[in-house]
């Protein structure tokens, strides 16, 4: 009975669940919370990574004032967060300095480049486990975030949760339908060819920067080895080489609905003022965005 009651619950969109200590089920369809966070951006990244990390505060940071976005017309809370793959000295004085950074591992192996998706995955997981967000965006390191532009898009397409919201995976859908054999340097994947025996990749978004809602998130997170959220043990996800393919690989088998967005593969964002998220942005570029953004609230301001 239990099993079937937990069955009837997965069915239901774009709702947080939970079973009180009596058995009595209780579903919400908004958890609206002093702490609750409307869109909460991750970004994976290396203990490194300072200039990167510096950059993005610099830049596109400056959107942020008090976890809203002043010049962007919205009242909805924004929150930035850097996962950091491994505790080291750099790491941790970043702890104490900034309230963006979270050190997910002890584990210095999870900053390398085949661990990608697994790093990707448990900041999903932290991000679960820590924040009451409605969006989670990830970003890679080196784009740009045109948060006046996404805020607007998100309203306009209705993609925050709300009871007739179905969950999201929105994003760039440039590379779905690849055949594996074709895919070369970082995206060949031939991991994935021997454990479906598939030739083609399932529909992915590109790294650049993807929305997923709550509940997908919920779903990545899930490790069974270490089951200490509160939904149904399910099998095992496994990661491939490649961060973007392994997430729509992830998603395959769960109901969701694909949301194209306006993501661009250069840093053309400034000419191109539909472009929501730009990459790769060279720092020089971050910079001169960034101080338009502080002077004017437009970062591409005399661009």
């Amino acid at each position: 009975m239990r099993w079937l009651l937990a069955c009837l619950l997965a069915l239901v969109p774009a709702q947080e669940t939970g079973v009180e200590p009596d058995g009595a089920v209780q579903l919400q369809l908004h958890r609206v919370r002093d702490d609750y966070v409307d869109l909460l951006i991750v970004v994976p990244s290396e203990a490194k990574e300072v200039q990167e990390r510096r950059l993005i505060r610099d830049s596109w940071g400056k959107y942020l004032a008090d976890g809203h976005c002043k010049v962007c017309g919205s009242n909805r809370r924004v929150k930035l967060l850097f996962g950091l793959g491994a505790r080291t000295n750099q790491s941790l004085q970043e702890e104490k300095d900034w309230a963006d950074v979270a050190v997910l591992s002890l584990d210095s192996k999870l900053d390398s480049p085949n661990q990608q998706a697994m790093k990707t995955r448990i900041l999903i997981a932290h991000a679960v486990e820590k924040y009451d967000f409605g969006l989670l965006l990830k970003v890679d390191p080196h784009s740009f975030v045109f948060l006046d532009r996404l805020l607007s898009l998100a309203e306009g397409k209705k993609l925050f949760p709300s009871d007739e919201t179905p969950d999201i995976y929105g994003g760039y859908f440039a590379y779905q339908d690849k055949q594996v054999k074709k895919m070369e340097g970082k995206l060949k994947d031939l991991d994935y060819r021997k454990l479906t025996g598939h030739n083609r990749f399932p529909k992915y978004a590109k790294g650049a920067g993807y929305l997923l809602s709550r509940r997908l998130c919920r779903h990545i997170a899930n490790f069974p080895e270490d089951n200490k959220f509160d939904w149904a043990p399910m099998p095992a996800l496994r990661s491939l080489s490649n961060e973007d393919v392994s997430v729509g690989f992830w998603l395959q088998p769960v109901s969701h609905w694909n949301v194209q967005l306006p993501v661009a593969t250069a840093a053309v964002g400034c000419k191109e003022k539909e472009k929501i998220i730009d990459h790769p942005v060279p720092p020089e570029e971050m910079t001169r965005r960034g101080q338009a953004l502080a002077a004017t609230g437009d970062p591409c301001a005399a661009a």
